[in-house]
């Protein structure tokens, strides 16, 4: 059987994937529905933070990584500082109103889980003036030190 061959980086990406280090469990091993109920509570607090414009406490529950990432419909990289000074530019009273629905928890393995949901954002300042848009958001969270983080995803919008 021929062998594939397996780059550094792409060995290193399966490795976080599958949970490949010693003494760890198997994704078969996971309680799956205490990882759905742990992410759903991050993507709650998520949308709590952005509702009240509280920009610090949403950007924590971002992984403060080099990999970190974020995509928007396809195009631009935008990292968590890059995030940070579109927040806080936005005027005093702004907030970020978010729903989702048929939101999708996957967990991949140990620590690792995938987020699909389809979402509606509406952006108002303090008078209740705004814009809204939907689309679909996929994203990857990865628990560390006991939290759950977005450490990469993507947001694809039906109209803005």
């Amino acid at each position: 059987m021929p062998r594939l061959p397996v780059t550094p980086p792409l060995g290193l990406a399966l490795s976080l994937l599958v949970g490949c280090s010693p003494g760890r469990e198997s994704p078969n091993d996971m309680d799956t529905e205490l990882v759905r109920r742990e992410v759903s509570a991050m993507l709650e607090a998520l949308r709590r933070y952005a509702a009240a414009g509280q920009w610090d406490s949403l950007l924590g529950l971002y992984a403060d990584d080099p990999n970190s990432r974020w995509h928007e419909d396809g195009r631009g990289r935008y990292s968590i500082e890059t995030m940070r000074k579109g927040l806080t530019s936005l005027p005093p009273g702004s907030r970020v109103e978010n729903t989702y629905r048929d939101t999708e928890i996957v967990p991949v393995a140990p620590g690792v889980a995938t987020v699909f949901t389809l979402f509606e954002t509406r952006v108002a300042d303090s008078t209740g003036s705004g814009f809204s848009f939907d689309g679909v958001i996929s994203m990857t969270v990865v628990k560390r030190k006991g939290t759950w983080q977005i450490i990469a995803g993507h947001t694809s919008s039906g109209k803005r």
